[in-house]
């Protein structure tokens, strides 16, 4: 079986890659990235770089490749909230090349595509969004992702089985900290490193968010891999189907820390788009692939602190030495 993951050098590709390395372990797994500078780092002998927004170094790659199936994690993250036209070329544009490449190589071929739970907009407080919700998609980041769903949907078919995993917030060990979860525990570690005064710097912490370790959602993507589901073209939540306030979060990790800390809202650090609430239904992920979360928060907020505890202590380290 060959497997390509696109994406392969970001936070969730290279989780993918050990997932699918302990679970397929006689597949040939393919990384690309945008360099091949980048993708061989990942495997020297079979990483490809290419431009997913250029359809005929798609169509050559995918020809080159012929993939079985293809992970695509590509494109712009939520950090992408002004820049429409640069958002939607990564997200969407990128998403038709390879269905569109996948279809001409003909066969029997599968692309799971990820999608967000951020196309529903603010699900409330009342019950998680299911797959059948009407969407709200609001900004450059939501909107994308529900184009890029509709590009998928109008390609699937004729050899072509896609799915779209609507992936609500998920972070781990690995994830830069332009996202809250990371900064959050870099300034934590800072902290009690006794690098930085007691003093937490951040943005909305009213909001409720559904959060799922990185290393549970790359499982959830293997799962709907092997399951089957009727039809060419499926979209499935890949959610925990509870809500977290950002505030418990930040607390959570002090407290796991055991430091004390000052917080200060910054309200620089606001996004554009901010729902009060996005939670996820999980229910028919849970009944196609038989998904739980296996890894439990505290030790995803454990890795995280231990992680930049020691990226920063090691900084500090290496300006001493």
């Amino acid at each position: 079986m060959r497997v390509l993951v696109t994406g392969a050098a970001g936070f969730a590709g290279r989780h993918l890659l050990d997932e699918l390395a302990g679970a397929w372990p006689t597949a040939q797994v393919v990384p690309t990235a945008r360099t091949a500078d980048a993708a061989r780092s990942l495997d020297p002998d079979l990483g490809v770089g290419c431009d997913l927004t250029d359809p005929n170094a798609v169509r050559t790659m995918v020809g080159q490749v012929r993939p079985d199936r293809v992970f695509h994690l590509a494109g712009h993250a939520a950090t992408s909230t002004r820049d429409f036209d640069a958002t939607r070329r990564a997200n969407v544009d990128s998403t038709t090349n390879l269905a569109l490449a996948l279809r001409e190589l003909g066969g029997d071929r599968w692309m799971l595509a990820t999608g967000s739970g951020a196309v529903y907009g603010d699900t409330g407080p009342e019950a998680a969004a299911t797959e059948s919700r009407p969407l709200h998609a609001e900004g450059a980041y939501a909107s994308s992702k529900a184009a890029m769903e509709e590009a998928l949907r109008a390609a699937a078919g004729n050899g072509l089985r896609a799915v779209v995993a609507r992936a609500f917030n998920h972070t781990g060990p690995g994830q830069m900290p332009g996202f809250a979860a990371p900064a959050f525990a870099r300034q934590i570690a800072r902290i009690r490193l006794g690098l930085d005064a007691p003093l937490l710097r951040v943005g909305n912490l009213a909001a409720v968010r559904d959060f799922l370790d990185v290393r549970d959602v790359v499982r959830a993507y293997r799962l709907l891999a092997e399951s089957d589901y009727p039809g060419d073209f499926d979209i499935v939540n890949v959610s925990s189907g509870t809500g977290r306030r950002m505030s418990d979060l930040v607390d959570d990790l002090a407290d796991r820390a055991g430091v004390a800390v000052t917080v200060e809202i910054d309200p620089g650090l606001f996004r554009p788009v901010d729902v009060a609430f996005s939670v996820g239904d999980s229910g028919k992920l849970a009944a196609r692939t038989g998904f739980e979360p296996g890894v439990p928060w505290d030790r995803t907020l454990s890795d995280l602190l231990t992680e930049w505890t020691g990226r920063e202590g090691g900084l500090v380290q290496g300006q001493n030495a």
